[in-house]
């Protein structure tokens, strides 16, 4: 049992809890007051969970288009997962790969510098950027 000489020793959430145990009408707001801990926890894990598939989503449609040769909805679907995911390189490189193969190689190169500023050692973006600054006839247009 907690003495009321020694409180200060004491954490404030077993101080707490013996207030709740002695107050009977205590209890609901306690039980209300975790429930709130608990969901407010919760919920930006459930966000960046939503998130995460809205990408995943995207990403996944994007795929599909390119297998059906759908190019612009493929790059339609990788932009916007880079606008919701800026800081994936992986999405940038993707991105880089189709805008070489349409023959955007200026925008391509884009892409790939930003997956380079994103991961400094990613190998895709390195070989993707140096075949698409080869396939570029004037390099003042690809900066």
């Amino acid at each position: 049992m907690i003495s009321r000489t020694h409180e200060s020793n004491h954490h404030p959430c077993a101080i707490a809890l013996r207030n709740v145990i002695r107050n009977p009408f205590a209890w609901p707001r306690f039980l209300l007051g975790t429930v709130l801990v608990i969901r407010v926890i919760q919920i930006p894990s459930l966000v960046s969970q939503a998130f995460a598939d809205g990408v995943a989503k995207l990403n996944r449609q994007a795929r599909a288009a390119i297998a059906a040769e759908h190019w612009e909805v493929a790059t339609a679907c990788y932009e916007k997962a880079i606008q919701l995911a800026s800081k994936t390189a992986k999405l940038c490189v993707e991105l880089g790969m189709l805008l070489t193969k349409l023959g955007r190689l200026p925008d391509a190169i884009v892409m790939y510098q930003v997956g380079l500023r994103i991961a400094l050692q990613n190998m895709p973006a390195e070989i993707g950027l140096a075949q698409a600054y080869r396939g570029v006839p004037n390099f003042k247009k690809a900066k």
